[in-house]
């Protein structure tokens, strides 16, 4: 094999186990490449372009083994190759290609009208209606488009998603992001605002297949090509060559419609690209008609260099420097694009990751997912730094340095849109001249862009005079189509499989998830951290917002209204119990008997002072309020819970109250069994058992001291009792107590021996005991003898006084507050 190497920037070297290759800065462009059987048979050229080391191995590991190959490498960043004759007129077929494109341009007249259509303000391209005496931006058809409508009036508006334009545009910026969020928080909205602020190229690639829709048939040539490239022996390299093509395409529409309107605008430019990407707007066919000629011109071409010396030269003369693919989750899509070969050589990857090498790249998309899009920014970026050779050890100091690196940059690189607040949403309805001093519903519609913007619109076309009634009602009516939205997204994310999958192989059960996500809702401020897996499916399934901190991470919320209605709706649809405020919203209804209330008290005592008390990060203080003096004897800093402790919100019960169901009957009894013989050793959750009615305590639980010793945990809950003083109070205490399990003043047949058989068992595994009375509003009087406690046993008594400085505000509001069915 020979190698012809140019005098500059280069250094022969070893390309995998084939022979020469070699190392650069710039971009390594690759011509005159042969392939031959012998010395008279010869098969077509091909070319390649590789924007790093990894990328020309990739393309020449993919070479037939018996292939002799001539390279003529350069570094076309610092000069242009050396070219011979016949070189030049291997590129003359380019060149002719490129000139059908230009000519077309220059010469249809239909072309010139529809660029200088483009030179307008927004509503002469697109067209409005008068909805409540204001001249409003619209689709094709007359329905407002307040998307576009909102970007034409909100030049000085205060836009929450300012930073991120802000770094996307920055002259620092990774050489490709990715944009990432919840349907509807503004990522294409934040893309628009990029491109009014500066030129760029930007592509729908949302299209539909279905040949009764009418399409552009511009993206859908391009769409074409990107389904058959994998079936190619350069399938990366192809899917790059057509994205620049597409890229090349839109520079040579911009470099005419600078030419027909030389004032224009970004904004101007913004308006062109997306009347390109979808039919419901006004100038759709012109405008894709002019895309699609040229890309159909330009399509033959296969000389790379060729194409990205022209790309270059464009992107430079014309300050148009950013391509924006948006709605690329399509490309996530396996079946309809194929695999593809990662960055780092890993094969079964998405056509996103060829795509993610391409340099001055944002891609947007609802579902992309965060992990994946992470792993392969961080690969492709940390691929450009020069690196040794890698060792065989992946737990190597180098490896575990890679892969660090790779976070680091793939933090940098990963974008997201900051949620709209409520100064955000009054903003917003002020400039469509809505007011109101319903603040609950304005709370309402705060997080996701397109909940206000939805809102704004409901109210233009409603036709009743405006007043909080009409903007209570449009709000109403937005949250519970986008609830429903919610819903059927996270149906579609989690039809296939119903379980999480994750490296330590537990299964854990989506709806146990849900119920997690309603607890933080609730009780802790909407967060958790986002790198959980199985958080991240939920982000995926677009339930959660995200955020990035200072630190580069990504903080996850769950605050808004109809992200926790598609909670409970979803969790409703798999018959599972919402629980915080399920059981709040059980409690206090007034069809709820006091047996019930009863027991969504001990249910809302286990989420919302047990789980507290047993938060690794618990204060000392609510340490104390739960377990008394027991508190010292416990770990510090970390969860004292038994089994494990996965996050804050995740525990499980065994219910031995419910036994309709169940093959063999579960007691008190056959739950210490199973917790002293192993049983329950790998959940990953706090276990709280309500036992059988006989058996005594509400509620049952273990603890582990300093020793990793267990400690068994009994609880009775008292709510509103007409009677809890004297007797009543020693009878209480007594439910808590080890040596008064399943005990009766007149023992029934083969009572006595179960309770014989439970204390033996206690005493065998137990040298700890934590007896708790939890009792709203407090006992009615104190008893005339003290209860006579176990060796090893310690009692704590909990009241109203004492559980509000535990429970969060609507707990212990549900706690205190009575219901009665005569309230009706």
């Amino acid at each position: 094999m020979a190698a012809r190497l140019s005098s500059f920037r280069w250094k022969e070297c070893r390309i995998g186990s084939k022979g020469p290759t070699l190392r650069c800065d710039g971009t390594i462009v690759v011509e005159r490449v042969y392939f031959t059987t012998n010395v008279k048979e010869k098969r077509p050229r091909t070319s390649c372009i590789a924007s790093s080391y990894n990328q020309l191995v990739e393309w020449y590991d993919q070479l037939p083994g018996d292939a002799a190959v001539t390279l003529i490498l350069w570094d076309n960043a610092k000069e242009s190759p050396p070219t011979s004759p016949s070189e030049r007129a291997s590129q003359q077929p380019a060149a002719d290609q490129w000139q059908l494109a230009a000519n077309y341009l220059e010469t249809d007249k239909n072309v010139q009208a529809t660029l200088k259509a483009f030179g307008g303000t927004g509503a002469e391209v697109f067209g409005t209606t008068n909805l409540h005496g204001q001249d409003i931006i619209a689709f094709e058809k007359g329905r407002p488009c307040i998307h576009i409508d909102a970007i034409e009036r909100g030049d000085n508006f205060a836009w929450s998603n300012e930073d991120t334009v802000d770094r996307i545009l920055a002259r620092d910026r990774p050489s490709v992001q990715a944009l990432i969020g919840p349907s509807g928080v503004g990522k294409s909205t934040t893309i628009y605002r990029a491109l009014t602020k500066e030129f760029g190229c930007y592509i729908d690639v949302a299209v539909t297949r279905n040949e009764t829709v009418e399409c552009g048939k511009f993206v859908l040539a391009l769409d074409g090509l990107l389904l058959r490239a994998h079936s190619s022996d350069m399938a990366s390299a192809l899917v790059a060559k057509w994205i620049r093509t597409a890229q090349v395409t839109m520079l040579l529409v911009l470099k005419r419609f600078k030419e027909l309107v030389p004032e224009c605008t970004p904004k101007q430019w913004t308006y062109l690209m997306i009347s390109a990407s979808a039919s419901k707007y006004l100038l759709h066919a012109s405008i894709d008609d002019v895309l699609h000629n040229v890309f159909v011109a330009l399509e033959p071409i296969n000389n790379d260099f060729f194409l990205h010396t022209n790309l270059k030269k464009l992107t430079t003369q014309l300050h148009c420097r950013l391509l924006y693919l948006d709605e690329a989750q399509e490309y996530l899509n396996l079946d309809g694009f194929g695999t593809f070969t990662g960055g780092t050589g890993t094969a079964f990857r998405s056509i996103l990751s060829p795509l993610l090498a391409i340099p001055d790249l944002v891609v947007s998309g609802t579902g992309l997912n965060l992990q994946q899009v992470a792993v392969e920014l961080g690969s492709h970026a940390a691929k450009e730094e020069p690196m040794a050779s890698p060792q065989t050890n992946e737990e190597s100091p180098r490896e575990t340095e890679k892969a660090h690196s790779r976070r680091r940059l793939a933090r940098k690189s990963l974008l997201s849109v900051p949620g709209c607040n409520l100064a955000n949403v009054a903003a917003f309805l002020n400039m469509y001249g809505i007011s109101s001093e319903c603040t609950d519903v304005m709370m309402s519609l705060r997080g996701r862009a397109r909940l206000v913007a939805n809102c704004v619109r409901q109210m233009l076309m409603t036709k009743k005079e405006w007043d909080d009634s009409v903007f209570t009602a449009c709000a109403a009516q937005v949250l519970t189509e986008y609830t429903s939205e919610l819903v059927r997204i996270m149906s579609e994310h989690f039809s296939s499989n119903e379980f999480v999958k994750r490296s330590d192989h537990v299964a854990v059960n989506y709806q146990h998830i849900a119920i997690s996500l309603l607890n933080c809702a609730v009780y802790n401020g909407g967060c958790f951290q986002a790198n959980c897996n199985e958080v991240i499916d939920f982000i995926d399934a677009s339930m959660c917002m995200l955020q990035k901190a200072e630190n580069g991470e990504f903080v996850a919320f769950i605050q808004e209204q109809a992200a926790i209605d598609a909670l409970f709706e979803i969790c409703r649809k798999w018959k599972v119990s919402p629980l915080l405020l399920g059981v709040i919203d059980h409690m206090h209804n007034i069809f709820t008997d006091r047996a019930g209330q009863g027991l969504d008290f001990e249910y809302l005592f286990i989420a919302d002072v047990a789980m507290r008390a047993l938060r690794p990060d618990a204060t000392e203080q609510q340490r104390k309020i739960v377990f008394g003096d027991l508190a010292s004897q416990l770990p510090a800093g970390e969860s004292p819970a038994w089994p494990g402790w996965r996050h804050n919100d995740w525990f499980e019960i065994v219910d031995c109250r419910q036994q309709k169901c169940k093959k063999e009957a579960m007691t008190l009894q056959v739950f210490l069994q199973n917790c002293t013989t192993g049983v329950y050793d790998n959940r990953t959750g706090p276990l709280f058992c309500l036992p059988e009615t006989a058996a005594g305590p509400d509620i049952v639980a273990l603890l582990r001291d300093r020793e990793g010793k267990k400690i068994l945990w009994m609880t009775q809950c008292k709510r509103w009792s007409k009677n809890l003083g004297g007797e009543a109070y020693v009878k209480a205490v007594n439910t808590t107590l080890p040596t008064e399990l399943y005990h009766r003043n007149r023992m029934p047949p083969g009572r006595e021996n179960k309770q014989n058989g439970i204390r033996t068992l206690c005493e065998s595994h137990f040298s700890k005991y934590l007896a708790v009375l939890c009792a709203v509003p407090t006992r009615t009087s104190s008893a005339s003898t003290a209860p006579l406690m176990p060796d090893g046993t310690h009692f704590v008594f909990i009241d109203e006084n004492i559980l509000s400085e535990i429970m969060s505000d609507k707990g212990f509001s549900a706690a205190k507050n009575r219901t009665f069915i005569n309230d009706l």
